[in-house]
Parts: C-alpha cells; sequence; structure tokens
C-alpha cells in the first residue's frame, strides 16, 4: 500500500480491472452532483449511491429528476454539514431516489464495488433511514478517510493579528474522493476509465 504524505491527495487508483476482480460479484457504485450545472459559489453536494431495487431507467439517465411514480430504491453514502461547523458521516439506507424532494441531479457510474463488501448480518432495515454507523465492509472502509472538522475562518479570526496562513477547505467532495481512494486501495472497488476525470473536478 502507498505510503500517505500530508496533503496526500487521492491517486484514485484501479482503473483497470483486474481479471480477478471481474470474475466476482459486483454491484455498479454511482456518483451523484447535486444541481443542473456546478454551483457559482458554493461547492455541490456530491453523494454515492447503490441500488438496490426498482426502476434501473432513474439511474441510467445522466441526469436525475424527481419520479413521483416511479421507485429507485438504494443506499447513500455522504457526509452532512459545511466547512464552517465540520460535517458528520450519514448512510441513508433503503432510499428513493425517485421521490427525493432536493431537486435534480448529474448521475454517473464511476465503478464497481465487490458485493460481498455490502453484506451485513445488522443492516436489514426494509424502511428508510438515516444511519450514522458503518455497518459493513465497504461502510468501514469509507469512513477511514477523515470526516472533515471545521475548515473555514470565521470573520473574527480573519481579522486579527494573527499571521495569515491559507486554510485548505475540506467538505463533502473532498472526503468522497479520499474515501473511493481509501475502497480502491482495500480491493473492494474498482474504477471505471473515465472516474478520474469525473472525481478530479471538484464543483
Amino acid at each position: 500500500m502507498p505510503t500517505r504524505t500530508p496533503g496526500h491527495r487521492p491517486q484514485l487508483l484501479g482503473l483497470l480491472r483486474s481479471s480477478q476482480f471481474s470474475t466476482m460479484a459486483t454491484t455498479k457504485l454511482y456518483l451523484l452532483k447535486y444541481g443542473l450545472t456546478p454551483g457559482p459559489l458554493f461547492p455541490d453536494h456530491w453523494i454515492l449511491f447503490i441500488f438496490k431495487s426498482g426502476d434501473t431507467s432513474i439511474i441510467t439517465s445522466t441526469l436525475l429528476k424527481p419520479y413521483p411514480t416511479q421507485t429507485c430504491i438504494g443506499d447513500v453514502y455522504h457526509v452532512h454539514g459545511d466547512s464552517a461547523t465540520g460535517f458528520a458521516f450519514e448512510v441513508k439506507r433503503n432510499y428513493n431516489l425517485g421521490q427525493a424532494e432536493t431537486g435534480p441531479k448529474r448521475i454517473y457510474y464511476i465503478g464497481d464495488v465487490l458485493a460481498s463488501s455490502l453484506t451485513g448480518t445488522d443492516i436489514e432495515v426494509k424502511d428508510d433511514c438515516m444511519d450514522p454507523e458503518p455497518k459493513n465492509l465497504f461502510e468501514h472502509t469509507l469512513i477511514k478517510a477523515p470526516i472533515p472538522g471545521p475548515s473555514l475562518q470565521s470573520v473574527a479570526v480573519v481579522s486579527s493579528d494573527r499571521p495569515k496562513t491559507r486554510v485548505k477547505l475540506k467538505n463533502c467532495q473532498s472526503w468522497l474522493i479520499e474515501a473511493i481512494d481509501e475502497a480502491v486501495q482495500a480491493g473492494i472497488l474498482t474504477l471505471t476509465a473515465n472516474a478520474a476525470f469525473i472525481l478530479g473536478r471538484p464543483e
């Protein structure tokens, strides 16, 4: 495993699928970026989604809009919060993308997760719920990426006489990229050929 250094930027390994990986059962991993286009002022929210049941046509399009009469059930993985107060890990289990009320999202197929890493005896949830605790190997691997704490300085701090230092803002996008890198290095995720390009464009 590569040695990490301060300021390490994920290399998004695993672009080429190994023959061993391709013979195992896998599940597609999708990246959803909120909004029709990149936000002009603030970073868009990014989430990971794994389909479980329902209408696959919703996730095979490049743009996701609310479909009140259709069902697309799956699990959402993300961190929520902001750069001023910090973030928290969350899994939205059995989330219905078809009835999501958060507006349109851009959707990308970015890789395949080993199906065996998604199993767990204690995650048989019938109804949708929000879960802050990882339950399976895939989720435990994702949270090896540090959850971002506060990184946005207040006006009072910026205006003080303390030496000014450049602060690199951490958010849901930076965490998601690092979490994906953890899954790739753990050998439970292989990325598509264009995943590095999609993930390499913070928006």
